[in-house]
Parts: structure tokens; sequence; C-alpha cells
């Protein structure tokens, strides 16, 4: 990915210097660029984000039940659940809107795992 991104700032640089512009927008942080695993567009720095990536990933709630937050080198990164699913903030993960009980005017039956996901496994 990294890769990619450096390409695409070399090409993007490349075709500025053929047209003659005098400057070039910033378009990825330098800085981050050596830390940033995945750096979505999408991304403002937030506090409640670690500066370096743990181990396993840190997600943040949204406003909007169908949306939440994943951080990424100390920025949240806007993501967006599939169709007809909120995200659960107990447990981490898109969820039927029901057990995620994020939206107030649906009623909140939170099961006590997700089969596959959080219960332990069946053998």
């Amino acid at each position: 990915m990294k890769q990619i991104i450096v390409l695409f700032v070399a090409f993007v640089v490349a075709v500025a210097v053929a047209l003659g512009e005098e400057s070039v927008p910033e378009l990825v942080d330098s800085a981050n660029l050596a830390t940033c695993n995945a750096c979505p567009l999408n991304c403002e720095a937030n506090v409640a984000c670690p500066a370096v990536n743990p181990s396993k990933p840190v997600f943040l709630a949204h406003s909007d039940c169908t949306r939440y937050y994943v951080c990424e080198t100390g920025r949240a990164c806007e993501m967006s659940c599939p169709p007809g699913l909120h995200f659960n903030t107990r447990v981490s993960v898109c969820d039927y809107p029901h057990r995620a009980c994020c939206d107030a005017t649906i009623e909140c039956v939170p099961d006590t795992c997700i089969p596959g996901v959080t219960c332990p496994p069946t053998n």
C-alpha cells in the first residue's frame, strides 16, 4: 500500500512539473507515511486514538449508528457498516440494530454473544 501511495505521489509531481505547476499540493502527510499502514483520506486527528497502532485495532463510536471510526496512527478514520447494520460498541462489530442498541427508536434486545464472533466455539 505504501508503495502505491509513493508511486501515486511521484506521478502527481511528475505531471505537475510537466504542466509547469509551481507547487504541488500536499496529498499525503509525509511525516506519517512511514508509520501509516492504511491511510484513508477520511481520517482526522483524534486524541482518543493512540499515536502508535496497537496489535488490536481501536474502534470509536460515531453519532450515526451506521458508521464508526477505526484508529490509525493517531487519527480516526470514518467507516460505514454494511446496509441494514449498526455499529455495536460493546463488541466493536457491525450488528443487527436491535443487538447494537445504538438507535433509541429501536427496541434493544442484546444477545449475550454473537455466533462465530464473540461466542465460545461449539465443538
